[in-house]
């Protein structure tokens, strides 16, 4: 497990791609998509962790991407694990790093967002390194009628 380094980039863009893909509504996100995420000024390098294939250096296996929007409050923005390296506690390992990045940061408070009825389990992974639920929202929709 590593904190994120710049040649980074396109093994995570790959790796996001491959995480994402059976969710529902993905798109792939192109390397301009991935380059604006990466160089946002509150993307945070140095709390974001990768952890790579040690057979293949060049793969990336699970990231944690961490972001600063407000005073001593990190966000943890992505969380992606390969589908091929699933059940291994990659995600579990990645996250519990990160809190300790932040924790040695200064942070003071972690937070972040998921799908309530995440097909992957999401939601028990982030119970299960500390995080609480504190609220949850709803999308609602209609569809209207096409004209006559």
């Amino acid at each position: 497990m590593e904190v994120y380094c710049a040649e980074l980039v396109e093994p995570m863009l790959i790796a996001h791609n491959d995480a994402f893909s059976t969710h529902f509504g993905f798109a792939p996100q192109s390397p301009k998509e991935w380059q604006d995420g990466i160089s946002s000024r509150t993307f945070r390098p140095d709390c974001s962790v990768v952890i790579r294939d040690v057979a293949d250096r060049k793969r990336v296996l699970c990231y944690v991407m961490a972001y600063n929007y407000a005073p001593r409050e990190l966000y943890i923005g992505r969380v992606g694990t390969i589908r091929s390296a699933r059940g291994r506690g990659l995600a579990r390992a990645g996250l519990l790093e990160t809190l300790r990045l932040a924790i040695a940061a200064g942070y003071s408070k972690a937070e972040l967002d998921v799908d309530s009825i995440n097909p992957s389990g999401a939601g028990a992974l982030y119970e299960s390194v500390g995080f609480k639920r504190t609220r949850t929202t709803a999308v609602f929709d209609r569809p209207v009628p096409a004209r006559a």
